[in-house]
């Protein structure tokens, strides 16, 4: 009897990207609660069976589509650093990334991350990670803030968990009006701006 060929976990892997790469879209448009799995089952051309091999039921593909966003998106403003960066330039580069890379690249990234924020408080799954990111971005900003303190470089002053907080509600902000609106910004723009900003409230003075 001749056996079945080895599926390779790469094959496995862009199954499951189009799965939830159709689910986004999906999602993003009508959202999480007027999406069916039948629809998604349409959207990515898969059979049935491949979906639910992959995924139970849509609450756990959701949850899936949420964890993979949150760790690409700290991963990715991590990699930017180098070793030499002081806390200016990488709350910078953290700037550009966020306002360039995550946030101002599509209103369909911002419109699932209003679609995880709206189904937080009703599916414990996703109330769960977004209290996880947004612990972990807080940290990871004022860890930043506090550093450049402690060097002297940003004003004593400052209370490094509020102002992490500021800029992250300044992103997330900007992020539900890009989402809900037919308006377009200028997200290069916004970024220069806000990284003025932050130059302005947080740099120590020259002695």
């Amino acid at each position: 009897m001749p056996m079945s060929p080895k599926v390779s976990q790469q094959y496995k892997q862009e199954v499951r990207d189009k799965i939830l790469e159709a689910a986004e879209t999906l999602f993003s448009k009508k959202g999480y609660y007027d999406t069916s799995m039948d629809e998604i089952v349409e959207e990515s051309r898969l059979s049935k069976g491949a979906i639910y091999g992959y995924f139970r039921s849509k609450e756990e593909l959701f949850v899936a589509l949420q964890e993979r966003q949150l760790e690409a998106s700290l991963e990715q403003l991590k990699s930017t650093f180098a070793p030499e960066d002081s806390a200016r330039t990488k709350l910078e580069k953290i700037v550009e990334v966020a306002f360039t890379a995550i946030i101002g690249t599509s209103k369909k990234a911002c419109r699932i991350n209003l679609e995880f924020d709206v189904a937080a408080p009703r599916i414990r799954p996703v109330q769960s990670r977004r209290d996880k990111r947004f612990r972990a971005t807080h940290v990871f900003l004022a860890d930043i803030i506090r550093e450049g303190i402690n060097k002297g470089e940003f004003r004593r002053d400052v209370d490094p968990d509020s102002a992490a907080m500021v800029l992250l509600a300044t992103a997330d902000g900007l992020s539900l009006d890009w989402a809900t609106t037919t308006l377009d910004f200028d997200w290069k723009l916004l970024a220069d701006q806000v990284k003025k900003l932050v130059a302005e409230g947080l740099l120590a003075s020259p002695a």
